[in-house]
């Protein structure tokens, strides 16, 4: 823990040295641990929080961050919200290896113009240093654009980030990841609302049924079941198993099948 406690007075001399900060938040554990600390070291008065809606959102994402901001963080604090619309875009909608570069590029682009504006010339996301070692296009973007990684520049990993955001009281610090819906749909395959819509609805089918933190996912001739390590010993029951299949049989226009592998 003393380490831990190390690398948490990093962050926060990191955050302190830059005088004021922009923080692209999502509602996530890591971007809320980023503002949280930004917020207890420099103040409201000195620090932009930024929020990008999308159609990529769930609306499960959305209700997260209402409840995250209604309960984490003081009412003087103001969230400025910005509104962008990927499936405009003819370079995200091919969905092919760059989309999450494109999708960042844009998005971030977009809060450094707004950032600016407002007199804020650093702008910081919630990247940790796990992510700095898996395959995410996303991360060359916010290189390319100077994007600040402070909680990855303390060192800071996901479990490590998810330790401090409980001893300092944040609610979603066992929040599973929740990615944007497009990393639903399988590289190579059309990006397009109604199938947004599909994957999303047969996540809430699930997750009233008690897996909460699964995935959907869209493959070539077939839908992909993600669920929890803890919640494979809920299949044992065959009227459950049955249920799931009807209400997904009920959504999904294709065969749905279980990922043996555990999400995390």
């Amino acid at each position: 823990m003393s380490d831990l406690a190390g690398k948490y007075r990093e962050l926060r001399g990191i955050i302190r040295n830059l005088g004021n900060i922009a923080i692209a938040f999502s509602g996530g554990v890591d971007s809320t641990l980023l503002l949280h600390t930004a917020i207890s070291t420099l103040g409201t008065s000195r620090v932009l929080a930024c929020h990008i809606r999308t159609a990529l959102q769930s609306r499960r994402t959305a209700t997260d961050l209402e409840e995250v901001l209604s309960r984490d963080f003081p009412a003087s604090l103001e969230v400025h919200f910005l509104e962008l619309s990927p499936l405009t875009w003819p370079e995200f909608m091919v969905n092919d290896n760059g989309r999450c570069y494109v999708c960042k590029h844009r998005m971030y682009s977009s809060l450094l113009e707004f950032a600016r504006r407002h007199g804020f010339t650093v702008l910081a996301d919630g990247t940790n240093d796990d992510d700095r070692h898996q395959l995410r296009p996303g991360l060359r973007a916010i290189a390319e654009l100077g994007v600040m990684t402070p909680l990855a520049q303390a060192g800071l990993g996901k479990s490590e980030v998810r330790q401090l955001a409980r001893s300092l009281g944040l609610g979603n610090h066992d929040q599973p990841a929740n990615s944007c819906l497009a990393t639903r749909v399988a590289t190579g395959l059309a990006i397009c609302r109604d199938e947004l819509a599909r994957v999303e609805a047969a996540e809430d089918a699930l997750w009233a049924l008690g897996f909460s933190g699964c995935r959907v996912r869209r493959y070539p001739g077939y839908y992909l079941i993600e669920i929890r390590e803890g919640d494979f010993a809920a299949l044992v029951d065959p009227a459950l198993r049955q249920l799931i299949d009807e209400r997904l049989a009920q959504i999904l226009p294709l065969p749905a099948m279980l990922s043996l592998a555990g999400r995390k």
